[in-house]
């Protein structure tokens, strides 16, 4: 069963400073647009949405329902963090179509704002796109290779599946899987890319446990839904902040970004 160990926020922003039908740029006479901003902000850092030089508002500050701006088409929109003032992404509002929301995530690294729960194409299959982070100070701090096994969990034989290589903070490629048998669970294991090695610098922090037995089952066959997909952020499990334990974080974000 997937155990969500850390509490993961959706903020959806509120650009207060805006009445629904107030233009917000009424310089230029192009057709206004309504545009909107969502984001899931899995990092300690408050991300301000800047329009010409000027704040709208905050992420996380603002937890309210998104009522809407308008803005012209070609208007700049900048997410910013607040500590130090850098911008990490710049949206650049379109002509088309009227109502126009973007959604982004962002982990205090990198920020995505093409991240999209894919439709798998057989319906008795389960799809997944995985992401991996940590603050784990040994981590090696490149990509990841996440290894798929099939388990009996009954007589515990392998069967490996397949590896899905260089998985970083951003969400990967999109993968399906077949309806397990009963008595069956999906578990994988995670490589430094390139390697079957885990992927940290040293492994004095990495308990017995974690090392004799890296494996991780994320989906047993009591859990598998036929006809869905998944965006499985992953990262291992750290006992005080400081010790890589055994086993791994897993959250399913995809209800974010629906």
């Amino acid at each position: 069963m997937i155990k969500l160990r850390h509490i993961i926020f959706l903020f959806p922003l509120l650009l207060s400073a805006c009445k629904k039908e107030q233009l917000l740029n009424p310089e230029k006479t192009a057709s206004p647009v309504s545009f909107n901003i969502k984001g899931l902000v899995l990092s300690t850092d408050t991300l301000e949405v800047i329009f010409n030089n000027k704040v709208l508002g905050e992420l996380p500050a603002k937890k309210d329902a998104f009522s809407g701006g308008l803005f012209n088409p070609g208007d700049k929109i900048q997410l910013r963090k607040k500590t130090d003032g850098k911008v990490v992404k710049e949206f650049e509002i379109a002509a088309k179509p009227f109502n126009q929301l973007k959604k982004f995530f962002y982990d205090g690294t990198t920020l995505s704002d093409n991240v999209t729960v894919t439709p798998v194409s057989n319906p008795d299959n389960m799809g997944f796109r995985f992401r991996f982070s940590t603050t784990f100070k040994d981590f090696y701090g490149g990509p990841v290779d996440l290894a798929l096994l099939d388990v009996d969990e009954i007589t515990y034989d392998i069967v490996p599946l397949t590896t899905i290589t260089n998985i970083t903070g951003a969400f990967g490629d999109f993968i399906e899987l077949t309806p397990l048998k009963p008595d069956h669970a999906y578990y994988f294991l995670v490589y430094k890319a390139g390697t079957e090695d885990l992927p940290y610098t040293s492994l004095e922090n990495v308990t017995e446990e974690a090392q004799s037995n890296p494996y991780q089952v994320f989906i047993p066959s009591v859990n598998f839904k036929k006809g869905t997909s998944q965006l499985l952020s992953i990262s291992p499990f750290l006992l005080d902040g400081t010790k890589v334990g055994q086993g791994y974080d897993i959250n399913d974000l995809s209800t974010f970004f629906k």
